[in-house]
């Protein structure tokens, strides 16, 4: 795959994630999570421009899926700006920041493992697996997997619903869907 199918296949992946997101009240977040998301798919094929390493081998396995993901969940629990994090913040934080950067790379290998070349991943061990669908420089197929992932992506952000308030409101006093979304002159 070339980047604009990886980042589509990564949208794809990403939607179960960001109606966990929003369910659990954290909206906001959601566009932070699947931008670190789409910049860590990418991040496997570093192999193309670093002379050393083979390209679809150890960048493309479970094993570097684990240590970024790892890598992401230290990141992500560092202190950004004045506010301390709390311990509870920071393990939602962790838990989020693996999941985010481990699923990155493995949507990445799903994108990869469709292409005759195929992936490795379970290096440092010889195993080899392609689903030989898709050549990864077919253009229609990764303009088919970006279209795809766009949509799914919104139809999910979307729709997903947003937890209800916690303050003693009933869902009898909340404002009818037609009405949060309209415009009053």
């Amino acid at each position: 795959m070339i980047a604009i199918g990886h980042v589509g296949i990564t949208l794809v992946v990403c939607a179960p994630f960001v109606n966990l997101l929003v369910a659990s009240g954290h909206r906001a977040e959601v566009p932070g999570w699947v931008g670190i998301a789409l910049l860590v798919t990418l991040v496997p094929d570093v192999d193309l421009v670093v002379p050393w390493i083979t390209h679809r081998g150890v960048t493309h396995s479970l094993l570097a899926a684990g240590c970024l993901g790892v890598v992401v969940a230290v990141v992500s629990t560092t202190r950004w700006g004045g506010t301390p994090i709390t311990p509870d913040e920071s393990l939602r934080r962790a838990i989020f920041g693996f999941v985010v950067g481990s699923g990155g790379v493995i949507s990445h290998l799903l994108g990869d493992l469709i292409t005759p070349m195929g992936i490795r991943p379970f290096f440092p061990f010889d195993s080899h697996y392609s689903l030989n669908l898709v050549y990864a420089k077919d253009l229609s197929a990764n303009l088919t997997f970006i279209a795809v992932g766009i949509v799914t992506f919104w139809t999910v952000y979307l729709r997903s619903k947003d937890p209800l308030p916690t303050d003693g409101t009933t869902a009898d006093e909340l404002p009818a869907e037609s009405e949060v979304h309209s415009v009053n002159p």
